[in-house]
């Protein structure tokens, strides 16, 4: 899809993110730590959408908690229109917060079954202390494509599509600069999907908003995102523009990831089965974190970590050997 032309401030900036889950005695004393996400950068730029990908249990879907607020950060820094939000117990930033909203995964879970679509719409406003009235509400639904007839009925009188449709309009309720999408069309059947993926490209034109695309669906982001980071056991291995990852990835990991998106016949490619499973982040390997399942690996994969790389054409890798 057609993207508008990066600008040069980003919007959003991302140092150094890390959010370890501590386990500690009666004493305080730490026993072990889960590093879910340790040690990521990136921006994402006004208009854009930008796409994280990567196995279950990689980090995307902290970092996208992170990003929204409801985690807070062991260490990093997240910069928001050049203002550093990183400490959400600030009552400073709080308005500057309001502006990235997020749309979650299960549509059914994330709605209140007890409360109406319009209470739900509502409820941002109520606890923002702001007054609308119900033309506001009119106009979300008609944002995302439902009547106005929608406004009193539960979230079990809705389809899949018409719950998440309902999750947008409340993202949209505070008039967001960004929107983190996790995993936004997992829950729903394809031809659904396909609604809301194009719902949301229309919403991003029209409003100019940022989105950045928390997914495992590889075919998603290629044809949504602009740049994509590409996340393995809590790291980002590898990041760029996405027609330049997909056509000639350079980490191993992303090869093997990407080498199993379904292609037409005369595209055949061959696929790379990875042995193994993806080590637990509370015992994550020396050096590279990608080496006991890695075909190139060699004695220094085991010893040190790979710093990021330019691979050229705005990528970059963190491997040892990403020049072969």
């Amino acid at each position: 899809m057609q993207e508008k032309e990066m600008q040069t401030k980003p919007v959003l900036q991302v140092k150094g993110l890390k959010k370890y889950f501590e386990k500690k005695s009666m004493r305080g004393r730490v026993i072990s730590s889960l590093k879910a996400v340790d040690d990521i950068s990136f921006d994402v730029y006004p208009g854009e959408s930008f796409g994280i990908v990567g196995e279950s249990g990689c980090g995307k879907s902290t970092t996208a908690m992170m990003l929204s607020g409801l985690y807070s950060l062991t260490d990093g820094t997240i910069t928001f229109n050049g203002v550093d939000i990183s400490d959400f117990s600030n009552k400073a930033v709080k308005e500057e917060r309001k502006k990235i909203q997020m749309v979650f995964q299960d549509p059914a879970a994330s709605l209140n079954p007890r409360m109406k679509v319009r209470a739900t719409l509502m409820e941002p406003f109520v606890i923002q202390g702001i007054k609308v009235d119900e033309s506001k509400i009119d106009e979300l639904l008609e944002i995302v494509g439902l009547s106005a007839a929608y406004k009193d009925r539960y979230p079990h009188e809705l389809s899949g599509g018409q719950k998440q449709r309902i999750g947008v309009a409340r993202a949209l309720a505070m008039d967001p600069q960004v929107i983190i999408l996790d995993e936004p069309t997992s829950a729903l059947d394809v031809n659904v999907q396909a609604q809301i993926i194009n719902l949301l490209e229309q919403i991003k034109e029209q409003k100019n908003l940022s989105y950045v695309l928390i997914s495992h669906d590889l075919s998603v982001v290629k044809t949504v995102c602009r740049r994509v980071a590409v996340m393995y056991l809590g790291k980002i291995v590898e990041q760029g523009p996405v027609d330049e990852i997909f056509a000639a990835p350079k980490h191993p990991y992303t090869k093997a990831l990407f080498s199993n998106i379904p292609v037409l016949d005369d595209e055949k490619r061959e696929k790379i089965i990875l042995e193994g499973d993806v080590p637990s982040p509370s015992k994550i390997p020396s050096g590279c974190r990608f080496h006991p399942r890695c075909w190139k690996a060699q004695e220094i994969c085991k010893n040190e970590q790979p710093q990021m790389r330019d691979t050229g054409n705005g990528c970059c890798a963190a491997c040892h050997f990403v020049e072969e």
